[in-house]
């Protein structure tokens, strides 16, 4: 058994940690983190043999051993890290490790102390990726200590007096452990010996209904005996109320809105007297409403009672719904809402009022009914709210699903439960496989979370497939429509369901919802006011009625099944033709403006705005296209493309802006020709596309000499540096980058000279004469640090970072590029965050840390085979052939090298991406390490791969170096 070193605890049960005295010190991320900690949970010496299995399953042995050695040497240089020990056969960590500590104290009985050390889940917030093995240790082991800490708990509890931490415990068990039916049964008879009765019925009606929702169980006939003998047990005044109510039976399960659940019982429960249910139709409502109800029962004197308002046609008939409803007989009453109001107002009880949109006359019954009867509460669904002072108002959203695809996240969401849940109602068979599991996340995102949505789109997969109905929902979600007898008439279709809300607004708000549906994405009040003529108190009308969603930002939201609806109206009505070019031209100011303010200090304040209104900028492009209007097409896109390249749009950049040339170009100035030009230059560049951009940016370079432009000519010269620069020819680069500076020196255009001087700093740099470059960089980053251009200050330190690398200065180096980097992350700059992990990753490889230049490679390769950016994968490519090479893979390097040929042939480049000298060092490694056959297949197998192989392989198992970049 290991022997703890004194001094230092290891905190991996919660947030990782070292404890040194007063001291904390965080643990490292990721392998370093992830070998600790697999050390610190065994008990004694772990073989190395086990290590490279986890660590790197499939590597030959001699290079994985390498790679152990350079990850122990790396490990015990950290601070704090005392006790590791390795020889010729294992590993241990000789540390108080809290996981040791807490399985000692389970093995001896001392359940308190063993309680003490568990802080949460072990590496709370930690993800392990891209080791399987590894990854399902952490995760079994993680259920393991939790299943023992729920065990000791219960343990401790038994042989403890009831008090109140005694309860919090049991409820922290039961959050962690939603199922656990023996912490239910302590709970309860904890909760019994402190008198609180009440407390133990709450908490057992919420794990009852957690496990019909979600597993379509009832608890243990036990514990609802031991339910009811601890309530018969209970004296008079702690016994609950008996269950009076007309609530509907339930036919289907409720899944979702636990957060929603609990705040409403918790507002009741402290007192709140009104409470309105808001959101548009299809959300759930009245689901929500019931649930809450049911949760209610027995906590009212007079019960719980629901009243249905859909079918009533005026306000005039609540008090007989109401009364009908509690059975309260009208007959022979001349005041009937008298007779009402005596009945209630010594009665204590919940008074369900469910769909009371169209009943708004009767808020003045409601605000009676309050006044009235001081122990009557009230729950009301309506889509739109009560506008009573005493009115709390929770407003619905769709249910929650992830952002992004990632199988255990999709699962766990509440609207692909949902999902689910329904469809195997109609098709038992159905499974939330890997294959399918990406459509239903998109079935959720284009009914953004509705329930109602969810529940139509589910009925179809006895019929189609999820991909199958994705497909049809991105085409209409008219679409959805259901043959269910059992739904209301207005719930049978998304259609219905707007028609109901549609009938309900006055003829200016019908004409306000149907003139802002040609926004997408969200807008302002000021684009409303401007483009669609709709004021402050339009917008706050159809807020109140669920037709609008006011985000915590100030903007406003349609929801798409709300959008669509309503745009259908209007394009019936044709008014929406002059909207949409008064759209249009508002969203042009917009990236005018914005255009202005992109190369100065202003820059990431404006990539945001460009970034927010983004939805809107593509339909103001779309509409510009349908129109044939050139020249609106492409003022908008030379307006964006600048936030395009940022922000890494460059394939749909490119996209625009070649749909906008396709247009008639007749009668385009010439000054906005050349200009388009300049963007599609950029574009096709990014994507390696070198005939198009060249051509184009010739093209450019004419107009501009032709209209006697000298700060567009040296922008175009500039431009035209950058694209044969890429090619590999550093003469003709250098020449044009010369000629431009010359020119924005006689102009004075600070900007200019600044990014010029960078340019030719990275010519130096290419050529590797990093002595002449530096000055260069230099003079740039001062110039840019006096015109507060953040972009261009990130990518001059970048660049001079590489050169102090070079020049061997690693600590100065590495300092200016994690700067570099931070203001990139800033600004959201994807290529220019890519060029500065790869640059990292060469400083980590030039110290010897394989570990940490595989993490910069990876998340760089990613950032730009998302990006498109063909050259800059070439480049490193290089990176990852040198990481092979000092990890022993020759035949890696090899096939590394092919593939950096496969994309100089495809780019039509003369040569490639790095330097002859590497290349010819990997090439000449390979030759002398491996078998000639062996060579030549690699170097062949590399050159037949496509882009898509190449990254695939590059990602396997990888590794660094990256060439400087331009401004």
């Amino acid at each position: 058994m290991v022997r703890g070193v004194v001094g230092t605890r290891v905190r991996l049960l919660g947030s990782p940690r070292l404890e040194r005295g007063e001291r904390v010190v965080p643990l490292p991320k990721e392998r370093p983190l992830w070998l600790l900690s697999y050390l610190g949970a065994q008990e004694d010496w772990v073989s190395r043999e086990e290590l490279l299995e986890l660590f790197w399953p499939g590597l030959e042995p001699s290079p994985a051993r390498n790679n152990l050695r350079q990850l122990l040497h790396r490990v015990r240089q950290m601070e704090g890290v005392e006790g590791l020990e390795a020889d010729a056969n294992g590993v241990r960590w000789r540390a108080e490790v809290d996981v040791r500590l807490f399985r000692q104290a389970l093995a001896r009985g001392q359940w308190e102390r063993a309680l003490e050390l568990y802080g949460g889940p072990l590496l709370e917030g930690v993800r392990v990726y891209g080791l399987p093995e590894l990854e399902n240790w952490l995760e079994a082991e993680r259920q393991d200590l939790q299943t023992a800490w729920g065990d000791a708990l219960l343990s401790q509890v038994a042989q403890t007096q009831p008090s109140p931490s005694v309860l919090e415990r049991l409820e922290r068990l039961l959050e962690h452990d939603l199922f656990n039916e023996r912490a239910v049964q302590a709970f309860l008879h904890h909760a019994a010996a402190l008198g609180q009765f009440e407390r133990a019925r709450e908490l057992y009606a919420a794990f009852a209904r957690r496990l019909e929702g979600e597993m379509g169980l009832e608890p243990d006939p036990a514990t609802r005996r031991l339910l009811e003998e601890l309530l018969r047990a209970a004296p008079p005044q702690a016994a609950a109320y008996r269950a009076q109510h007309n609530l509907p039976t339930r036919l289907t399960t409720f899944i979702g809105r636990e957060e929603e659940l609990s705040l409403v019982n918790r507002r009741l429960e402290s007192g709140e007297r009104l409470i309105t249910l808001t959101g548009p139709g299809g959300m759930g409502k009245t689901r929500l409403a019931l649930s809450v109800a049911e949760s209610q029962l027995g906590a009212f004197a007079e019960g719980v009672w629901f009243v249905a308002l859909a079918p009533l046609s005026h306000s005039a008939l609540i008090v007989p719904a109401v009364a009908e409803a509690l059975g309260l007989s009208l007959v022979g009453t001349a005041e009937p809402k008298t007779r009402l109001l005596e009945h209630l107002r010594e009665r204590e009880m919940l008074l369900v009022l469910d769909n009371f949109e169209h009943l708004m006359e009767g808020a003045e019954l409601v605000l009676e009914l309050l006044r009235e009867a001081p122990h009557l509460r009230l729950l009301v669904t309506s889509r739109e709210r009560l506008r009573l002072q005493a009115e709390w108002v929770l407003d619905l959203q769709g249910l929650s699903y992830p952002p992004g695809y990632g199988l255990e996240a999709v699962r766990r969401s509440s609207a692909v439960r949902l999902f689910v849940e329904r469809a195997n109602r109609v098709w038992p068979q159905f499974a939330l496989t890997p294959q399918v599991a990406p459509a239903v996340l998109r079935i959720c995102q284009l009914v953004q979370g509705m329930p109602l949505g969810l529940e139509l789109a589910a009925a179809w997969v006895s019929a189609f497939t999820p991909q199958d109905i994705a497909e049809e929902l991105e085409r209409s979600l008219g679409f959805l429509d259901s043959p269910a007898l059992d739904l209301p008439e207005r719930h049978r279709s998304l259609r219905a369901v707007f028609e109901h809300s549609w009938r309900l607004l006055a003829p200016e708000q019908q004409q306000a919802l149907a003139h802002l549906t040609v926004f997408r994405g969200g807008f302002d009040r000021q684009a409303a006011l401007k483009v669609a003529g709709v004021g402050p108190p339009a917008l706050l009308a159809l807020a109140d009625k669920s037709l609008l969603r006011r985000t915590p930002s100030g903007r406003f939201e349609l929801h798409e099944v709300i959008r669509q609806q309503a745009q259908e109206r209007a394009e019936a009505s044709g008014v929406l033709q002059a909207i949409r070019q008064a759209h249009a031209w508002h969203y042009l100011a917009l990236a005018e403006e914005a255009s202005a303010h992109l190369r100065g200090p202003e820059e990431a304040h404006w990539l945001e705005r460009l970034a927010a209104e983004h939805d809107n900028l593509r339909t103001a492009l779309e509409w510009a296209v349908s129109r044939q209007d050139a020249i609106l097409a492409l003022r908008l896109a030379t307006s964006v493309h600048h936030f395009w390249y940022v922000r890494g749009h460059h394939r749909e950049g490119r996209t625009w802006l070649e749909r906008a040339f396709g247009l008639p170009l007749n009668d385009i100035p010439p000054r906005l020709h050349a200009k388009a030009l300049n963007a599609l230059a950029e574009r096709a560049k990014d994507q390696g596309d070198y005939a198009q951009a060249l051509q184009a940016q010739q093209e450019a370079l004419d107009l501009w000499q032709r209209l006697e432009d000298s700060a567009e000519v040296a922008g175009a010269l500039h431009s035209l540096g950058t694209i044969v620069r890429e090619q590999g020819n550093f003469d003709q680069a250098l020449a044009y980058f010369e000629e431009s500076l010359r020119l924005r020196r006689e102009l004075d255009d600070r900007y200019g000279i600044a990014t010029t001087l960078n340019d030719i700093g990275v010519v130096y740099g290419y050529r590797g004469q990093f002595e002449a470059s530096r000055p260069y960089f230099e003079e740039s980053l001062a110039r840019k640090r006096e015109i507060g251009d953040r972009r261009g200050i990130a990518y001059a330190l970048g660049n001079l970072g590489q050169v102090l690398s070079e020049l061997g200065e690693g600590a100065a180096a590495r300092a200016l590029t994690e700067e570099s980097l931070a203001i990139k992350r800033e600004l959201g700059d994807q290529q220019g965050i890519a060029v500065s992990l790869v640059n990292l990753a060469i400083l980590a490889l030039q110290q010897g840390d394989l570990e940490q230049a595989w993490d910069h490679l990876e998340e760089g390769l990613r950032i730009l085979y998302a990006l498109e950016r063909r050259w800059s994968i070439g480049v490193v490519l290089g990176s990852f052939a040198e990481l092979a090479l000092r990890r022993g893979q020759f035949e890696r390097a090899v096939r590394l090298v092919g593939a950096v040929y496969s994309l100089t042939q495809a780019m039509a480049l003369s040569e490639p991406p790095m330097s002859p000298e590497n290349l010819e060092r990997y090439l000449a490694a390979g030759r002398q390490h491996l078998e000639p056959e062996t060579f030549e297949r690699a170097l062949v197998e590399g050159k037949g791969m496509n882009l898509e192989q190449i990254v695939a392989y590059a990602l396997q198992q990888s590794e660094v170096g990256a060439r400087a970049e331009s401004a």
